[in-house]
C-alpha cells in the first residue's frame, strides 16, 4: 500500500474548461459562440488536421502533442477536444453545458502527484473531530463521470465523449503520477475489452476502471526535453503527433497573402514591413537553430510569439519581451555564442553585447537589425 499522504487542493490543478460561466471563450475570446465559430473555422482549414487526430485517438485513446514553445499545441488540443465533442452532440444540446462537463485540462509540474491526479487523503473536521478521508484526484473523477455516461448511454458506439487535457505532460513524474493505473489506460483494458483490467486504489479501497469514452491529450515542450527521453511506459501507450512553426498562420494573422507577398513587403522598395521581417527573421533564427548540434529542432521559435502582432509598437514588445529573451536561455546566457551564431556576429541594435543585456530598441532599430539578418534572399522554411 502506499505511504498515507496528503494531497493538494485539487482546484490548483485541474480546471472544467468552457461553461456558461464563462461569457467569452477562455481560447479564442469569442463571446459566446464559439460553436459556431468553430464550425466555420473547420469547414475551411482544420476539418483534415481534426479528423486525423480523431482518427489516432479512437485506435490508441491517448496523444502527446510534441514540439516548441509557441506553436499552438495547447490551443490545437482545446479547439479540438470542442470540436469533438461538439461532433457528438445533437442539435437541441447544449454546447455550452457538454463542454463544461466533458473537458477538463490539468498542468503537470514537479510537484504535481499521484494523490493529485488518481486518490490523496484530505483532513476534515466532523463534529468537531479532525477525521481523514479519501478525495478522488482529477483523474479518477473524470473516469467515474466516464463509465456513468458510457454505462447509461444507449449506443456504446456513441456514449459520450470525456477529454482530459494533460499541459505540459513531460514536466511531471509520469510513472509516480499514474502509479498502477497506467496499464489501464490502454486500449484493450479498458471497461467491456477483452482483457478489462481495474485497479484497487490505496486508500478508498474502489476499483478503478478506464471507460472507451475517456480520452487524454498531451502537450510537451521539446525545448524542455527531447521526445527520445519520455517514459518508454508513456512512448508505447500515447501515439504522437508535432507541432513545428507554422508561419502560414502569421500569413493570415498578419495580413499578408502569402510568402511571396511578404518578401515583398519585406522589400526596402515596399518600406521594410516590419511584421514581414518579424516572420523572415523568425524563419532564419529557427533555420540556425536546427542547424545547431546543441540546440535542434525541438528548441525553434514558435509562430505564437508573433501573433498579435499587427502594429510596430506590439512586434516590438514581443521581440523584446519574449523572441529574445527565449533566445538567451536557449545559449543559457553565453551572449559570444549567441552573437556570432544566430547574428553572425551582428545585433547590436538588439543587444548590448558589452554588458550582456537585451537593449531598449525601438521600431526602426528592430526593422533594421531584422533586415540586416534576414539579407536580400530571406525564404520562409
Amino acid at each position: 500500500m502506499r505511504p498515507l499522504r496528503f494531497r493538494n487542493d485539487p482546484n490548483r490543478h485541474a480546471k472544467f474548461v468552457g461553461g456558461s460561466s464563462q461569457p467569452t471563450d477562455e481560447v479564442t475570446g469569442v463571446p459566446g459562440c464559439f460553436r459556431v465559430e468553430i464550425r466555420k473555422r473547420v469547414e475551411y482549414d482544420e476539418l483534415p488536421w481534426f479528423e486525423t487526430v480523431e482518427k489516432h485517438l479512437q485506435r490508441k485513446k491517448q496523444i502527446v502533442f510534441h514540439g516548441p514553445p509557441g506553436t499552438g499545441k495547447t490551443y490545437g488540443a482545446l479547439n479540438f477536444a470542442k470540436w469533438w465533442i461538439d461532433r457528438g452532440l445533437d442539435e437541441e444540446d447544449h454546447f455550452d453545458d457538454a463542454v463544461e462537463d466533458r473537458l477538463r485540462m490539468v498542468t503537470f509540474h514537479p510537484t504535481f502527484s499521484y494523490e493529485d491526479f488518481i486518490e490523496g487523503i484530505t483532513a476534515k473536521t466532523r463534529d468537531g473531530d479532525l477525521v481523514y478521508e479519501p478525495e478522488a484526484g482529477v483523474f479518477k473523477e473524470m473516469a467515474e463521470d466516464a463509465v456513468e455516461a458510457y454505462e447509461d448511454a444507449d449506443s456504446k458506439a456513441d456514449a459520450p465523449r470525456y477529454i482530459l487535457i494533460i499541459d505540459e505532460v513531460n514536466r511531471g513524474n509520469i510513472p509516480k503520477i499514474f502509479g498502477e493505473t497506467i496499464t489501464l489506460i490502454e486500449n484493450d483494458k479498458r471497461l467491456g475489452e477483452p482483457n478489462e483490467m481495474r485497479d484497487e486504489l490505496p486508500h478508498s479501497e474502489d476499483r478503478l476502471v478506464v471507460p472507451p469514452n475517456l480520452y487524454i491529450i498531451g502537450t510537451m515542450n521539446t525545448a524542455d526535453r527531447s521526445i527520445a527521453l519520455v517514459d518508454a511506459a508513456i512512448r508505447r501507450r500515447f501515439r504522437f503527433r508535432h507541432f513545428p512553426p507554422n508561419y502560414e498562420v502569421l500569413y493570415d494573422e498578419l495580413g499578408f497573402d502569402g510568402e511571396q507577398d511578404v518578401k515583398t513587403k519585406a522589400s526596402v522598395e515596399e518600406g521594410e514591413d516590419l511584421g514581414a521581417l518579424s516572420i523572415l527573421a523568425l524563419s532564419a533564427i529557427n533555420e540556425r537553430i536546427r542547424d545547431s548540434g546543441n540546440l535542434g529542432k525541438g528548441k525553434q521559435v514558435g509562430h505564437s510569439y508573433l501573433i498579435g502582432g499587427t502594429t510596430d509598437e506590439r512586434l516590438v514588445e514581443s521581440w523584446k519581451n519574449e523572441i529574445l529573451p527565449l533566445l538567451d536561455e536557449y545559449y543559457f546566457g553565453d551572449m559570444e555564442r549567441l552573437k556570432e551564431h544566430i547574428f553572425d556576429g551582428g545585433g547590436e541594435s538588439l543587444f548590448n553585447w558589452k554588458e550582456q543585456r537585451i537593449a531598449d530598441f525601438d521600431s526602426d532599430a528592430l526593422r533594421a537589425a531584422l533586415s540586416e539578418l534576414v539579407g536580400e534572399d530571406g525564404e520562409v522554411e
